[in-house]
Formats: C-alpha cells, sequence, structure tokens
C-alpha cells in the first residue's frame, strides 16, 4: 500500500543542502527519538528505519515480518555505516570470519525494542497536523505552559507523544487477563476481538488527574459498548463509549472521557450490548497524560482540542522510530540456524568484539550505539564515509567494494590515502561533507584532464593510479534531470509528495488487489528532478530501473554501471525525452540554416561545436527525416530537427561525466 514518508526524502535534502554535519546526520536517522526532547525533524530522520519492507497479505504473520525489518536494519546499519557485511553471520558463523553469530544477535537487540511492528498503519508515526489542528496544539501547549507548575517540559513532552504520535500505547500482547477475547495477528486485522462479555485489564497505573483514554479500535457489532470500570470487572464505572459514525466496523480513534482518579489502580475494559461472538476488536489504547489546570473553568475548550486532536485523521503521516516502554521491552535470542521460530540462547545489547575497544562506553540501544559510531576510538565510520564520498566524485571508491571494507572485499588500493581523508574529515572538516567534497574537486587529482595516453591506457585502464581525471556514468536519476536541464524545462521546485512524470500507460495494472492508479502529473510536477518520482517497490518507475536504479527492496550501497540497447530506446523514445528534444529544436530554430541549427544544438547539448564528420552525418540524419515526413515545409524542418536533437541526446558523450 501507498507509505506516506516524503518528508523524510525532504528531511535528507535539507540535510545536505544545510551541510548537517555527518555524525548529526547519521545519529538522528539511527536514534534521533532517543535524543532529549527530540523535535518534529529528529523523529522524521528516524524514517530511515521505518522504510523497511512489509507485507500486508491476509495469511501473512505479523511477527515474523517485524523480524524480517529488524534484521533489515542491523544489515543495512552495518553495511552504511561501517562498510560490513553483518548478514553474512545471520545464520551461523565462519571459521575465518572474527565476527560471530552471536555478535550478530547483539546488534538485533539494539533495533528490537522498537513499537512498530509489521501492520498496514505504519503506527509508530508522526502526525503532521493541518493548519486547523496546528493551532489547537498550539493552543493546548499555551495552556500547560501558562498552568503547569513543575515540570513544564516534561508535560510537553508527554502531550506532544500523545497527540502527535500517538504513543506510548499499550497493545494486545500486553493486555492481561484477557477472558472472551482473540488476538489475531495477522496482516491488517491485528487486534484483540472481545465477543459479547469479554473483558481485558491494563497494568496499574497512576490515574490521579488522568481525564481520558483513546483507543483504535472498531465495532464489529453496531449495538455493542466498551465500558471502562477502575479496579475490575465489579469496580466503579468511569467512561464508555458505543459505535459512531458510518463505517464503525472499520478501524477508528476514538476517545474516551474518564473520571480522575487518585492514586494507582488497574484499568479494566469489558464489551457489552452486542450479541454475537465478535463484538469489539481493539488494536491499541494510550492513556492520556495528566492535564495542568484541569480544575479551571476555561478548561472546556482545552477538553474540545484534545478529543478533537485525538480522533482527527487530518494530518501527514510519517512512519517513526519510536522505542518501547520499560514494561513492553523484548527479549533477544539467538535464531538458531537462523530460524526465528527455535530460539537459542539470550543476548544482550553490543557490537562486536572486533571492532570494540575496552575504553567503550556500554552500549544499550540506539543512541549509544550511535555514539559508539562516531567516538574518537572508532575510526572505520569516517573511512567508510569518506569513501563513499570518493566514490561520488571519482566515479570508484579507493576501497571500490564500497560496501564491504572487510576482507572479502576489495583490496584497498591506497589505504595511506584513505586514512589521511577519514583523519581529514572528521578533525579538520568537523565532519562537513560539503567541505570535504569541496577538498576533493578543487585537487590537482580531480582536475587532470580525462584524456590518456594509450601507453598508459593500457597499463592502467582502471585508473587505479589516479594518473587521469575521472569519467563516470551517469545515475539513472542524474540522466533524467541532465536531459531536462538542457532543455529548460527542469523545475526548481522543491519539496513535498512525489510526483508522477509520464510512464507506459497500464504498469500498475498489473498489480492485483490494488486501486492506486498513475496519474501522470500536470504543470511544472512534471518535471520536477527524479528524487521526487514516486516510487512503488513492486512497479518502478522504468526509466530510472532501465539505467540500473535499484528496485529498493534493500540497501543498495552501490550500483552497477550498464550499457544496454534498451538505454539507447529509452533516450528514443521515452515522452519525457521527446518533449525535450522537441524544446531544444525550438530553440535552435533562433538560426536560419539547418546546418547552423544543427551546430548550434550539438553545441549546446555536448558542450562543444560538431566537427566536420559530425556535421556531414547530422546533416544526413537531418535531411533523410526531412524527406520521410508528410506535413508542411515548416511543420517538417521542425520536426527533423527534433530528431536530431533527439539523437544528440542519445550520445554515450551526453551520458557519461567527464
Amino acid at each position: 500500500r501507498e507509505r506516506d514518508i516524503w518528508r523524510y526524502r525532504d528531511w535528507v535534502i535539507r540535510a545536505f543542502n544545510d551541510d548537517l554535519p555527518y555524525d548529526r546526520f547519521a545519529t538522528e536517522q539511527l536514534a534521533g527519538d532517543l535524543l532529549d526532547d527530540p523535535t518534529e525533524d529528529q523523529l522524521i530522520a528516524t524514517a530511515f528505519h521505518r522504510n523497511t519492507m512489509s507485507n500486508d497479505e491476509g495469511g501473512t504473520d505479523n511477527e515474523e515480518w517485524r523480524i524480517v525489518s529488524v534484521m533489515d536494519r542491523v544489515n543495512t546499519t552495518w553495511e552504511v555505516f561501517q562498510g560490513t557485511t553483518m548478514a553474512c553471520v545471520q545464520c551461523h558463523s565462519h571459521p575465518y570470519d572474527p565476527i560471530l553469530h552471536e555478535d550478530y544477535y547483539r546488534s538485533f537487540a539494539l533495533f528490537n525494542q522498537t513499537a512498530d511492528r509489521d501492520h498496514v498503519s505504519e503506527a509508530p508515526f508522526l502526525r503532521t497536523l493541518y493548519p486547523a489542528d496546528e493551532e489547537k496544539f498550539r493552543g493546548l501547549r499555551a495552556w500547560i505552559d501558562e498552568h503547569a507548575t513543575e515540570d513544564r517540559a516534561a508535560r510537553q513532552q508527554a502531550w506532544f507523544r500523545a497527540l502527535k504520535l500517538r504513543e506510548p500505547r499499550y497493545r494486545p500482547e500486553q493486555f492481561l487477563d484477557v477472558r472472551g477475547g482473540e488476538w489475531n495477528n495477522r496482516a491488517e486485522d491485528e487486534d484483540l476481538v472481545l465477543s459479547e462479555g469479554g473483558q481485558f485489564s491494563l497494568p496499574a497505573t497512576d490515574l490521579t488527574d488522568v481525564r481520558g483514554i483513546a483507543l483504535s479500535l472498531r465495532f464489529l457489532d453496531p449495538a455493542a459498548r466498551l465500558t471502562v470500570r477502575v479496579g475490575g470487572a465489579a469496580g466503579v464505572m468511569v467512561g464508555e463509549i458505543g459505535a459512531e459514525g458510518e463505517h464503525p466496523e472499520w478501524t477508528q480513534e476514538v476517545r474516551i472521557p474518564i473520571e480522575p482518579t487518585s492514586g494507582t489502580h488497574s484499568l479494566h475494559f469489558t464489551a457489552t450490548g452486542g450479541r454475537g461472538s465478535r463484538a469489539v476488536g481493539i488494536t491499541a489504547l494510550g492513556i492520556e497524560p495528566p492535564l495542568p489546570g484541569a480544575d479551571n473553568p476555561d478548561v472546556a475548550e482545552i477538553e474540545r482540542f484534545i478529543t478533537e486532536l485525538s480522533t482527527s485523521w487530518q494530518a501527514s503521516r510519517t512512519p517513526v522510530m519510536q522505542e518501547l516502554e520499560p514494561a513492553a521491552r523484548r527479549t533477544t535470542h539467538l535464531f538458531e540456524r537462523g530460524n526465528w521460530m527455535v530460539h537459542g540462547k539470550e543476548v544482550t545489547p553490543g557490537v562486536p568484539a572486533l571492532l570494540a575497544s575496552q575504553e567503550d562506553a556500554p552500549i544499550h540501544n540506539r543512541l549509544d550505539f550511535a555514539r559508539w559510531l562516531f567516538s574518537d576510538r572508532q575510526p572505520l565510520t569516517a573511512r567508510v564515509a569518506v569513501n563513499r564520498l570518493w566514490a561520488e566524485v571519482f566515479g570508484t571508491g579507493l576501497v571500490p567494494s564500497i560496501e564491504d571494507l572487510g576482507s572479502q572485499g576489495s583490496a584497498n588500493r591506497h589505504p595511506e590515502l584513505l586514512d589521511h581523508l577519514a583523519e581529514k574529515f572528521r578533525t579538520d572538516f568537523a565532519w562537513s561533507q560539503k567541505a570535504f567534497l569541496r577538498y576533493l574537486v578543487t585537487s590537482a587529482t580531480y582536475r587532470q584532464s580525462v584524456h590518456v595516453p594509450a601507453k598508459l591506457l593500457a597499463d592502467d585502464p582502471r585508473n587505479d593510479l589516479l594518473a587521469r581525471g575521472p569519467r563516470r556514468r551517469l545515475t539513472a536519476e542524474e540522466v533524467h534531470d541532465q536531459i531536462l536541464a538542457l532543455a529548460g524545462l527542469l523545475s526548481d521546485k522543491r519539496y513535498g509528495p512525489g510526483v508522477m512524470p509520464p510512464q507506459p500507460d497500464g504498469l500498475w495494472d498489473a498489480i492485483p488487489y490494488s486501486s492506486s492508479k498513475w496519474v501522470t502529473s500536470e504543470g511544472e510536477d512534471r518535471y520536477r528532478r527524479a528524487v521526487y518520482t514516486y516510487l512503488r517497490r513492486s512497479v518502478a518507475h522504468p526509466m530510472l530501473t532501465t539505467f540500473d536504479g535499484p528496485n529498493r527492496e534493500v540497501c543498495l550501497s552501490r550500483r552497477t554501471n550498464t550499457n544496454t540497447p534498451l538505454q539507447a530506446l529509452m533516450t528514443l523514445n521515452d515522452p519525457l525525452y521527446l518533449e525535450a528534444a522537441e524544446a531544444l529544436a525550438t530553440r535552435a530554430e533562433t538560426s536560419e540554416l539547418p546546418a547552423a541549427q544543427i551546430n548550434h544544438l550539438t553545441e549546446f547539448i555536448l558542450g562543444r561545436p560538431a566537427d566536420a564528420t559530425e556535421l556531414s552525418v547530422l546533416g544526413t540524419l537531418y535531411r533523410q527525416a526531412l524527406e520521410g515526413l508528410e506535413t508542411t515545409e515548416e511543420r517538417r524542418r521542425h520536426a527533423a530537427l527534433v530528431v536530431v536533437a533527439n539523437a544528440l541526446l542519445n550520445l554515450d558523450e551526453l551520458l557519461t561525466l567527464s
């Protein structure tokens, strides 16, 4: 299904534009939610680890797919930040490998304490409120600032979590004393279904000044009600709710106001009024924090704000990471032979002994791990980052296997240089990626000519000795953007939801059980940069895949570079390329003679004038196109020039950075 995660993409773009230091860039993505009083941006950064695969097929086991996501996070984190293929010991250790099977599950334990699971709701998510609701939330914050006599920051954070994150929440596996209920842990129906008279309790909680309970539930019987009592099934009833709205059988957010009760008590929930075995389904519930100034006569408006914010769906929802509350934390075990259903011994969080130091502080969670990555005793983080940035500039890394700097990866061709650059990146440039990239592209090595004598080409065909300037194939996104930029069509609009540029009709029709449609964007959204193209894993945009873009099912640190006939067919036939050729032909028509127009096109597209041979070949193509068209003379000349522009856009010289 659709995933509303474009705000994370915008966070990444802003981070690069603002030159967010690399240590913060990594830490906020790994553990932004664990920082003190995290901002909304720092929470959105954690969507990095929420973009794992999910499976909403009816027969899937949600716990199995949650574990798949955690493993994906482990593998991706070690590959991205340490250049280490941790996945190799997921099932068993290797005699020649100093990273052990147990090391994998110690890393697994770091990522195994988050509230997300394989559910179509994508919870937990950060709700970016629409303006009217954001105004109500600001009103609540102002109320807390005015009426809280102590711990204002903690109270603000508690209400931020309750209303914008809808966390912390109890979920069915944490319910106590369940009777007359069945927990369905499958796909989208992950809820506790209570029959008439079914009941459950929550752990004892301080209810002093608590005035409400927020629930995700559905009424499977329109006559059913859910009652809340203090202390047990025979306790005092403090709240009740029944089916509301047009479709009560759909999962909805509701709020049950309750009478404040002093002290610590258990809450008891009972389904009543129904007539069958399926009365109420409950997915999650949260107890609201105390509200300062609750006895003030003006509190009614704030109570209304809380109810409206609790139940409103009017928000953009970005999946984010949230650590489980202490009472809900999981134990982590080895998986024997990698089988998630066969548990070995219990393990605690940590990192492989191979990479650790005796002076390292204990690592208990993702934030500790992020700090360990950037400690002075961990040089590998800077080396991996520098090697990746070098590959972006020079086309290949100092260690070509940028995803694997270990003994099974490619040999380090210039180890002293890599160490020197890593130290400068960490100290002199203070983790500034812009400063480091500027250092690379202003170096004498980068500014060398790409032209090379035949003997040197024979002696060093891959430029391992860095004796000439780099040449590299543009990525799929760069090809797309460069074509549109040359034509003057590329939009400079930034940020916002993904767009849908032209693609062949019917591609999405091949996906059963889906009502999603590809609706081609209009106006400047049709010509946005490729980074804004809407991505669907099961049906990726053909232009991106043809030029070696990944399917995004797992992290890919290094793309392959190919040169295939399909790429030529794409640049010659794709609607966007034809529109670009049309725009370029119109621009060239300021010259009168065909030869001048062709030379103008060549110089503008390739950055140099055409030589005699090229003018002859392109002139022949122009005349052949002219003769093969049946329309007015003016339209024939324009169409023939479009054919020439299209051919120039297909040249390898244009698709290669040199």
